[in-house]
């Protein structure tokens, strides 16, 4: 969560491969700004093998910037993402009944796990399968053998036949606009997005939740929009989603979420790791 804590690492193990997954706004009020969390996520080559491979996105414009100040690097890089100027390709991006399916180039992977980020994190990590020297579409059939880890876009059905997705084990902007793409994408007629705050955004706390509320507004979708948290609320007023409602307690969120389940619905838990927001799933039984 500092400039220097990947770089110790980095040294420490000398890895023979080293993947950075994305630049998102996780530890930018100690860090700053997305510049200096890219800069020490690239700490990353610190210790990185002079035959070793990094992997990366050319997705994240600020990635490209310090690949492209590298003077004659020794070690390979290889990158994964849905810009055409990454060396694999990953593209038809969809949500199924069993989790996401895409396609990485010329061959098609599955993985039982909802979410677009998800699919960009299987398709960086079959690259490094490839630099491992294995065969990559014949790997990604061991997707299959994936568990779910609890609170990472984990599903279960509520007894009123209501999809329940807790993805509450902690947010970044990045990744609460993420997981709504995920339900905007998914088919059900009711999605219902329940929000907390995302903490640690120091200064730029209140124009990142703004920016929630405006990524939510800008699809195309009859989103219904529940808020527990000081700073969610600014989701609220930005997503201008009508019926929306804040609350300041999260039990009494809970029982009016019971109000609105039915066997059409798909709910979205997410917030920070401080806010709880799983609580909302044993509170609604």
């Amino acid at each position: 969560d500092q400039t220097g804590d990947i770089n110790f690492l980095s040294r420490l193990t000398k890895p023979d491969i080293a993947i950075i997954t994305n630049v998102g706004e996780s530890h930018i009020e100690k860090l700053g700004s997305r510049e200096k969390i890219a800069e020490a996520k690239f700490e990353i080559i610190d210790g990185l093998k002079d035959e070793g491979v990094l992997i990366y996105s050319k997705d994240y414009p600020l990635l490209n910037d310090l690949t492209d100040a590298l003077k004659n690097p020794q070690y390979e890089m290889q990158t994964a993402g849905t810009s055409p100027e990454n060396d694999f390709k990953i593209s038809n991006i969809s949500q199924t009944e069993n989790g996401t399916a895409f396609e990485m180039s010329d061959f098609k992977v599955e993985i039982p796990q909802l979410g677009t980020h998800n699919a960009m994190n299987a398709g960086l990590s079959l690259l490094a399968v490839g630099a491992l020297g294995e065969d990559m579409k014949k790997s990604s059939g061991k997707f299959n053998q994936l568990q779910v880890s609890s609170m990472r876009m984990e599903q279960s059905v509520h007894k009123s036949g209501a999809l329940i997705i807790n993805d509450a084990y902690n947010a970044s902007p990045s990744s609460m606009k993420s997981a709504i793409n995920t339900v905007s994408e998914m088919e059900y007629s009711k999605k219902i997005l329940v929000l907390g705050d995302i903490l640690e955004l120091g200064d730029y706390s209140e124009a990142l939740h703004r920016s929630i509320g405006e990524h939510i507004a800008s699809i195309d979708q009859d989103f219904e929009l529940l808020t527990y948290g000081g700073q969610a609320q600014l989701i609220r007023e930005e997503a201008d989603v009508t019926g929306s409602r804040h609350f300041n307690e999260l039990d009494e969120l809970s029982d009016y979420l019971k109000g609105m389940l039915n066997s059409e619905a798909v709910v979205l838990l997410k917030g920070s790791r401080g806010m709880e927001m799983e609580r909302v799933n044993s509170y609604i039984w």
